[in-house]
C-alpha cells in the first residue's frame, strides 16, 4: 500500500476515531512509515468500542448535515461500525 492509498483509507474512517489518533497516523504515513501507520490504524479500530464509534459518527453527521433524526442516524452508524470491526477482525 502506498502513501496515497493509506491516506484515502484513513480519510474514510477518520470520523470514527479520535482526532489525535487520526493526526498521529497521518503524520506517521507522511513521514514515510506507511506500513507502521496501517498497523496502527488496525490496532486503533480494534481498540475503539463500537458504541463510541457509532456516537462519534452520528455526532459528526448531525453537525455537518443538520439531520434531525439522531436515533435513525445512530442506528445506521452502528451498522457501519459493526461492519468495520468485522472487516478488521478478519485481518
Amino acid at each position: 500500500m502506498d502513501q496515497r492509498e493509506f491516506l484515502l483509507k484513513l480519510n474514510n474512517v477518520k470520523h470514527l476515531l479520535p482526532r489525535h489518533t487520526v493526526k498521529t497516523l497521518r503524520g506517521q504515513a507522511l513521514a514515510g512509515d506507511v506500513s507502521g501507520a496501517a498497523k496502527g490504524l488496525i490496532k486503533a479500530i480494534k481498540k475503539t468500542d463500537v458504541m463510541t464509534m457509532g456516537h462519534r459518527q452520528t455526532k459528526v453527521l448531525v453537525k455537518r448535515f443538520g439531520c434531525e433524526d439522531y436515533k435513525g442516524q445512530f442506528i445506521v452508524s452502528l451498522k457501519q461500525s459493526h461492519r468495520l470491526k468485522k472487516a478488521v477482525r478478519g485481518i
